[in-house]
């Protein structure tokens, strides 16, 4: 399996404590476990088994034969001369022992178009292993970034729901001492129990996401593991870049590049079919036969024996001439399928860039309203607790922090997945 360096770009804050789990261990544990990831590392290490000079054709055939015999048979024989010889218990004994080479020295260069088309077959598992490595990691980056702000927004709504036992307590109290109505209670009661039912929603999501986790990391669902809650996004990218990266990274164009070789090999192999075979081959042979009876008790060689042959097509029913036909048909639509997968490739990294971009302004409007929403809520409830405020400007001003939360977590959620779909599209997450 090769190595490859895994860049994290992602930003997210770590703080190492027991039962915190980082962004760098569930990479990790990913590359290390994750099904489809070993999968394609059990491809690549078989297309690596393949590519060798033998499987090409290059090397000689070397083997080893022997053979022995024992036979028993009733003998009459009549000569010209009157003589009759009948024996009922003839032996017969054959031995023979022998070693061959077989060498194929020319094939009109299709072993070397061979090794060529294994060699580039072994990149290609190579690179679809790469791809698969970037493709889980930038789900486990995606899973990661969305449970850290899944997270943050729990603990934000903590914070509402903190807000709302006060807006009660302080309804009960103007309730008590006569500046107040149950009508007040009643309504703040209902709010908390609102997001108090949100609060458990999003503790169902959360170990959802974990479990999601755990899932890509191939380990056993635990949902007591913790995540860094904070996120930072990477602000830095340029489109050129991106660009210029995923002509040069991304693995499916480089895979549909050694595509077009592989095929451009396969018809060099169609058209060593058209070319001469000369093989030699060498020999070294022992036999040895022996009989009871007749003139020759036993007859015995051995020796050296070498030989060539030359074969010529001549005529195969144009079997060659349409394989080279459909040879030149493949690699043709894999030059049409490389040239469609870079312009595709750079379309998707402008697509991507865009919805980075646009998700960037998002992002920094939701950071500087989350900050006035939660103003605004503490001065509502500063207001209520003094009596110069009521509780429709305090609840107000909880809900539109609750929306703040929404949309903020959100955002950051979705910026975090569009710099990791450009990382990974422009071949950067993975070198």
């Amino acid at each position: 399996m090769k190595k490859w360096f895994v860049i994290i770009l992602c930003g997210i804050s770590s703080v190492a404590f027991s039962q915190r789990l980082t962004l760098e261990d569930a990479i990790k544990k990913t590359l290390e476990n994750n099904f489809d990831i070993v999968s394609a590392s059990q491809s690549a290490e078989v297309a690596r088994l393949l590519n060798n000079p033998g499987n090409a054709g290059m090397l000689p055939t070397i083997s080893l034969n022997g053979n022995a015999s024992y036979g028993l048979n009733a003998l009459r024989q009549e000569f010209s001369n009157g003589l009759t010889v009948n024996n009922n218990s003839v032996s017969n004994r054959v031995f023979g022992a022998g070693a061959s080479l077989d060498w194929v020295i020319f094939d009109g260069l299709r072993m070397f178009a061979v090794k060529k088309r294994l060699s580039d077959q072994e990149d290609q598992a190579y690179l679809i292993e790469k791809q698969q490595m970037i493709t889980s990691v930038s789900q486990v980056i995606q899973v990661y970034t969305a449970l850290a702000s899944e997270t943050q927004r729990y603990q934000m709504l903590q914070k509402t729901v903190a807000y709302f036992d006060e807006l009660v307590f302080f309804a009960e109290n103007r309730l008590q001492n006569g500046t107040g109505n149950k009508q007040e209670v009643l309504q703040a009661k209902t709010d908390r129990n609102a997001q108090r039912s949100l609060l458990l929603r999003q503790a169902a999501a959360i170990n959802s996401l974990k479990i999601q986790l755990c899932v890509l990391m191939n380990t056993d669902p635990v949902l007591s593991i913790n995540v860094d809650s904070s996120i930072v996004i990477n602000r830095s990218l340029v489109l050129e870049e991106s660009v210029s990266n995923a002509s040069q990274n991304n693995p499916a164009v480089l895979i549909a590049e050694k595509n077009v070789s592989v095929f451009k090999n396969a018809l060099r192999e169609q058209n060593s079919f058209q070319m001469p075979r000369i093989s030699v081959n060498l020999g070294y042979n022992y036999n040895y036969s022996g009989s009871s009876a007749g003139f020759a008790l036993f007859n015995q060689t051995n020796g050296l024996v070498a030989g060539a042959r030359l074969a010529f097509p001549i005529f195969d029913g144009w079997q060659v001439r349409r394989n080279i036909s459909v040879a030149k048909v493949q690699k043709k639509t894999a030059d049409l399928s490389l040239g469609f997968t870079r312009r595709k490739i750079e379309s998707d990294v402008r697509i991507a860039f865009e919805q980075y971009k646009n998700l960037l302004e998002v992002l920094a409007l939701e950071e500087e309203n989350i900050l006035l929403a939660e103003e605004n809520m503490n001065i509502a409830a500063q207001r209520y607790k003094t009596g110069t405020g009521t509780l429709i400007e305090s609840r107000a001003a909880a809900l539109t922090y609750s929306d703040a939360i929404t949309r903020y977590t959100l955002a950051q959620s979705e910026t975090k997945a569009a710099e990791t779909t450009l990382l990974e599209i422009s071949g950067q997450l993975i070198r």
